[in-house]
């Protein structure tokens, strides 16, 4: 790839990942909006908060009960997890041209993701309210993580710092 497409596909790149961290949270902001509002109708039926949802989300929610909003944030944790592992390889491989990136990159996405889980399932060891909130906090920090540009750019400054320290010993 020669340095003018490399250096254009860098920008775009990191530009897609600076503004995909706002899309993410606008999306799980949104669809929480409207758990929370559809949680809060009276006997009635009638709201008994304001609905903040987005007018372009809301449409896009409509009819959808709360179990639906709940398993669509787990798809869409999924999907951003793996959209943010493609720019935590994309952007280190076009910078260094190292195939090695692949691994590093699943391995670190490998090892937060599944860390997540467990501890996310450690809260079903116990009944308390606290720990079940703890761990739950705990895992949700590690997947905000992952689903943020923060991985790339961890990525790409470790392995400038890995190829710097293998030049530096030969």
């Amino acid at each position: 790839m020669n340095k003018t497409l490399k250096i254009f596909a860098l920008i775009l790149l990191v530009s897609f990942l600076f503004y995909s961290d706002f899309i993410r949270d606008y999306v799980f902001k949104n669809v929480q909006y409207q758990i929370h509002y559809l949680s809060l109708f009276s006997a009635e039926g009638t709201p008994m908060v304001e609905n903040y949802t987005d007018s372009w989300m809301e449409k896009l929610l409509k009819g959808k009960s709360i179990t639906e909003l709940i398993n669509l944030k787990w798809l869409f944790t999924l999907a951003f997890t793996f959209y943010f592992l493609l720019f935590s390889i994309l952007i280190p491989f076009i910078l260094y041209n190292k195939k090695r990136i692949i691994k590093y990159a699943l391995v670190l996405y490998g090892t937060i993701f599944f860390s997540a889980l467990i501890i996310y399932g450690l809260r079903f060891i116990s009944s308390d309210y606290n720990w079940q909130e703890n761990t739950y906090l705990i895992s949700l920090g590690l997947m905000h993580f992952l689903q943020s540009s923060l991985p790339a750019l961890l990525l790409v400054l470790a392995f400038k710092l890995h190829l710097s320290f293998n030049d530096e010993n030969r």
